[in-house]
């Protein structure tokens, strides 16, 4: 089984709007590289796409492949991009949103354990992936205001507060996510089942995730 792969690309446009041929035109580069089923376009600026299969394909390592993007976006169309590069989705878009800006590059990637070593004290919360302001105030209100906080808060109590949202706040404060390409596309987000039926897998992850720092 494959370590699965994700690129994030984002598009910087000089003007406000973008026409739809541009947008057809950039969808076409991509699809020239790519299979339409490992391209999600999540906005007309952001693009998700699985890049599992495409280091062997191309016969690159995943830092040629996004600069390969980067410098055909860049020669044809002048448009500038920021890439993040990551293990699953949420550190894709994490490297993206967040590691680019800390490290002022253009091409950032993460993986679990890098993510733990450089994210845990990052603020605000709401430059992360799906964490609105309103729930960072929420966040606030219980003393909780870095990834680490959300690891070490009682899980049980982060259920009471926010429902099935607070699987994705405990998985993403470990850098976890299984939500896949496809099920993002056929929006199909998966939801939890009951907090309890989860509660025995997420504290065995992060004793894993303990190890893998320790």
């Amino acid at each position: 089984n494959m370590k699965k792969k994700y690129l994030v690309l984002q598009i910087k446009y000089e003007k406000a709007t973008i026409n739809k041929k541009l947008e057809e035109e950039l969808y076409e580069e991509l699809t020239d590289m790519f299979f339409y089923e490992d391209i999600f376009m999540y906005t007309n600026k952001e693009y998700f796409i699985d890049i599992t299969n495409y280091e062997e394909l191309y016969k690159k390592t995943t830092y040629q492949l996004a600069n390969s993007i980067k410098e055909k976006l860049k020669n044809k169309h002048h448009l500038k991009t920021k890439i993040g590069v990551g293990t699953n989705l949420f550190l894709a878009k994490t490297a993206c949103d967040i590691i680019t800006s800390i490290k002022k590059l253009e091409i950032a990637y993460l993986d679990e354990k890098e993510y733990i070593l450089t994210c845990s004290t990052y603020k605000p919360l709401s430059d992360f992936w799906q964490i609105s302001n309103s729930m960072m105030l929420k966040l606030k209100k219980l003393k909780i205001f870095t990834m680490e906080d959300i690891r070490n808060y009682s899980y049980e109590k982060l259920y009471e507060e926010f429902g099935y949202n607070a699987e994705y706040l405990i998985n993403h404060s470990l850098g976890i996510e299984s939500t896949t390409l496809k099920e993002l596309k056929e929006n199909n987000i998966p939801r939890t089942v009951s907090a309890c039926a989860n509660f025995k897998t997420i504290k065995s992850r992060k004793e894993s995730q303990q190890e893998l720092v320790n």
